[in-house]
């Protein structure tokens, strides 16, 4: 996985990634996606990838990011413990990075 990582503060580390197993063709929700840079290592893994944030500023960065690596994310700006557009049945696995500490309603994030 090495290959596909960039490292710094807002990046994902190899452990990080490893925690979601075998990602080849799933659906992976990333809550609080940042600059891009779990969402896009993923997508560069085989992932389908679904990026929310809260922020315009990081959503932008994330979608530079991604267009640099040639890789395609489904980018959201919202409420990360508003899921309700996105079916529970649809998405295989959920990674959040250093992000739930911006969630409002911790609780509900996880409901």
């Amino acid at each position: 996985m090495s290959d596909a990582l960039v490292y710094g503060p807002e990046a994902p580390t190899e452990r990080d990634l490893r925690l979601l197993g075998d990602v080849k063709g799933k659906r992976v929700l990333e809550l609080g996606c940042g600059t891009g840079a779990a969402a896009v290592a993923l997508a560069q893994q085989g992932a389908v990838v679904i990026g929310i944030d809260t922020s315009d500023e990081r959503l932008t960065a994330a979608r530079e990011r991604a267009e640099q690596a040639e890789v395609r994310v489904d980018w959201h700006r919202g409420d990360l413990a508003d899921l309700a557009s996105l079916r529970a049945e649809r998405i295989d696995r959920v990674v959040s990075i250093s992000a739930l500490s911006e969630a409002d309603d911790e609780a509900r994030v996880f409901r």
